[in-house]
C-alpha cells in the first residue's frame, strides 16, 4: 500500500491514509507476546456510480414500471434493462470473495505455528476475519428524485444484504457521509441510515463527516481550482470535486 496504488504516476485514495491508520490501530491493539496482525484492505470501487441502480442489493426492490421506462431510456425491453441494475453490487462481492478464497496471494507472510502440537516450524493457513466495512458514496445518486428519496432504504438493504452473502451478521459499518454538499438529501438520508435503524442494524453501523476533515489550504485551493489549476495539482490528481471532503 503506497503511492500510486490503483492508478498511474503520483495518485492517491483515500485507502493510503486509511491503511496507515488502520496499520497503527491494529498494532496498538496487539496483546504482549501475540503475532503482529495483518491488516488486508479488499479496494472494489468503480466512480461514477449509484446506489439505487449499479450498487442495488439483492433484496432491494426496483424503481416502479414509470420509472424504469424513464431510466431505460432506448432499452429494447425493461427486462433487459434491469438485468443491469445491481452489477457492481455483483461484481463488489465477486472482488471480495475471490480475495478471500486466496488471501494467502495477497499477504505477504502467512507466519509459522511453532506449537509442540503441530512439530514446530509448520506453516499455518490464513484464516482471515472481517473486521468492518467501508462506504463512501453518494454523489450519482444526487440527479434522480426517486434516487434520492429512496437512498435511505436502499442504503439499510445493502448493509443487511452484505452482511448475509459475507455471513458476517454483525459486520461494522462505517458510512462515509457525501463531502460534496454535506447538506444535501444524500448526506441526510446517510446519516438517518447509520443512526436511525440500530432495531435492525444493531449498534455497529457509524457515520463519519467527510467535509469536516478538510484543512483550510484544500478549501482555499478549491475555491479557486478553475482559475489555479497549478496549485490545486498540489492537492490531487482530479478536478477538486472528485476529492472535496476526502483528500486527508
Amino acid at each position: 500500500l503506497t503511492v500510486g496504488y490503483g492508478s498511474k504516476g503520483v495518485c492517491i485514495g483515500p485507502e493510503l491514509g486509511f491503511g496507515v491508520r488502520m496499520h497503527e490501530r491494529s498494532q496498538g491493539d496487539a496483546q504482549q507476546g501475540e503475532d503482529q496482525p495483518h491488516v488486508l484492505i479488499i479496494k472494489a470501487s468503480w466512480g461514477g456510480r449509484s446506489l439505487y441502480k449499479d450498487f442495488k442489493s439483492p433484496s432491494t426492490p426496483l424503481p416502479n414500471d414509470v420509472f424504469l421506462e424513464q431510466d431505460c431510456g432506448s432499452t429494447s425491453s425493461i427486462e433487459a434493462c434491469t438485468g443491469d441494475y445491481g452489477e457492481y453490487y455483483r461484481n463488489m462481492m465477486d472482488v471480495i470473495r475471490d480475495t478471500l478464497d486466496n488471501v494467502g496471494s495477497y499477504v505477504s507472510e502467512s507466519g509459522t505455528d511453532s506449537s509442540s502440537a503441530n512439530g514446530g516450524g509448520e506453516e499455518r493457513a490464513i484464516e482471515p476475519e472481517l473486521a468492518g466495512f467501508v462506504w463512501f458514496q453518494g454523489w450519482n445518486d444526487q440527479y434522480s428524485e426517486y434516487a434520492r428519496v429512496s437512498y435511505e432504504g436502499n442504503m439499510v438493504q445493502f448493509i443487511q444484504d452484505v452482511r448475509a452473502d459475507l455471513q458476517a451478521p454483525n459486520l461494522p459499518f462505517v458510512i462515509g457521509v457525501l463531502g460534496v454538499e454535506a447538506t444535501s438529501a444524500i448526506a441526510e438520508a446517510q446519516r438517518r441510515a447509520g443512526q436511525d435503524h440500530h432495531r435492525v442494524l444493531g449498534d455497529s453501523v457509524a457515520v463519519v463527516e467527510t467535509h469536516e476533515l478538510l484543512d483550510q489550504p484544500t478549501l482555499e485551493a478549491f475555491s479557486n481550482w478553475t482559475q489555479d489549476p497549478e496549485n490545486w495539482a498540489r492537492y490531487g490528481c482530479q478536478p477538486p470535486y472528485h476529492y472535496y471532503g476526502s483528500p486527508r
